[in-house]
């Protein structure tokens, strides 16, 4: 059984043989907030979710890291507050922070939860300011989380 807070991929383990080698790798993956695009911001009778069109990671399994971006992505706030128009949360992030009893935290690894005093503030590109105050949070995939790599500059 792998670790919940790591993604299954395969690639070519380069061996020269008519067959093609795949091995399973993890990859470790924390939430970058900024250049995120939410899909959604839903209210639940739980609370909000926020679903990601695409979430910027790192991958701490690549030498010297590497940005990515994957899909699937939702976060749960769970018996939430807010202020702001969770409709008008659609779009590419500038800002984000998520904090817990008081603490910031950052990376977010992948998938995450955590019960505690939650406080979620998204700053999106369009100027809608989001803020939620929960009981607790969760990071988790929807479906496949596809990794696809980023080749910025």
């Amino acid at each position: 059984m792998r670790p919940a807070s790591t993604l299954m991929m395969a690639h070519n383990c380069g061996a020269r043989q008519a067959a093609l080698c795949l091995y399973p790798a993890t990859m470790n993956l924390s939430l970058q907030f900024h250049d995120s695009e939410v899909r959604d911001v839903q209210a639940t009778g739980e609370g909000l979710i926020v679903a990601f069109s695409v979430a910027a990671v790192r991958s701490s399994d690549r030498r010297n890291g590497a940005d990515g971006y994957v899909m699937n992505l939702e976060m749960l706030l769970t018996r939430a507050t807010w202020s702001g128009a969770p409709a008008d949360g659609v779009g590419r992030l500038s800002t984000g922070v998520l904090s817990i009893d008081d603490v910031p935290l950052s990376p977010l690894p992948l998938p995450f939860a955590r019960d505690g005093q939650v406080e979620v503030s998204l700053n999106f590109a369009n100027g809608t300011l989001l803020t939620v105050a929960a009981a607790a949070v969760a990071l988790r995939f929807s479906g496949e989380p596809r990794w696809v790599e980023s080749y910025a500059c």
